[in-house]
C-alpha cells in the first residue's frame, strides 16, 4: 500500500502534536534510553545494565578496550581504595607505603605524581619493612620507567577471602 507524500504532508500539517511526539519519542527518547541502558551508573541497574552493555556494544578486544578516563593512570586511579602502594624507581630501590585517606595522586591533566602520607621502609624486592620514622609523608613524581603497584591492605584482603568462604 503506497502513502503519497501529499498525504503525509497533510497529516503532518494537520496533526502537528502528534508528530513532535513521535519525533521526540523516536529521536531522542529511544536514543537517550538505550544509551542511558548501555552507560548508566545506577547501582540498582548493574546487572540489566551489564547485559545491555553486552548486547549492544561492540566486542573489543583486551587491546582495544576503550574508557572515558583520559590515560591509564587515570583509569586505574578511579578505583584505587586504601591499602598499599609501592613504587619501583630503579632495580632493587623501592619507596611505599600506607596509601590512605591522607594519600594523593594526581590526575590528567596534571602530571603523575603521588603523596604517600605513611612512607614504610622497603627491602630489595619490594617487601614492607617498617614504616619510616618520623616522616610527614613523601611525594613522588612517576617517571615513564617507575612500575606503580597498588596493594590491598591484607587484613582487609583476609577478611573478604574468609567471608566469600564461609
Amino acid at each position: 500500500m503506497a502513502v503519497a507524500l501529499g498525504d503525509v504532508r497533510g497529516y503532518v500539517a494537520q496533526n502537528v502534536s502528534a508528530t513532535m511526539v513521535v519525533f521526540l519519542v523516536g529521536g531522542v527518547g529511544v536514543p537517550f534510553v538505550v544509551a542511558w541502558l548501555v552507560y548508566g551508573q545506577i547501582p540498582v541497574l548493574d546487572r540489566p545494565s551489564q547485559l545491555w552493555r553486552e548486547i549492544v556494544r561492540p566486542k573489543l578486544s583486551h587491546s582495544q578496550q576503550v574508557s572515558d578516563a583520559p590515560t591509564a593512570w587515570d583509569y586505574g586511579n578511579k578505583t584505587v581504595v586504601g591499602g598499599w602502594v609501592r613504587v619501583r624507581i630503579a632495580e632493587g630501590v623501592w619507596v611505599g607505603g600506607v596509601f590512605g585517606d591522607d594519600a594523593r595522586f594526581s590526575t590528567y591533566p596534571e602530571a603523575r605524581d603521588l603523596f604517600i602520607s605513611t612512607p614504610w621502609n622497603l627491602g630489595p624486592a619490594g617487601e614492607f619493612q617498617s614504616p619510616v620514622a618520623g616522616s610527614q609523608g613523601v611525594w613522588l613524581a612517576i617517571k615513564d620507567d617507575y612500575v606503580v603497584e597498588w596493594l590491598y591492605d591484607q587484613e582487609d584482603s583476609d577478611d573478604e577471602l574468609r567471608e566469600s568462604i564461609e
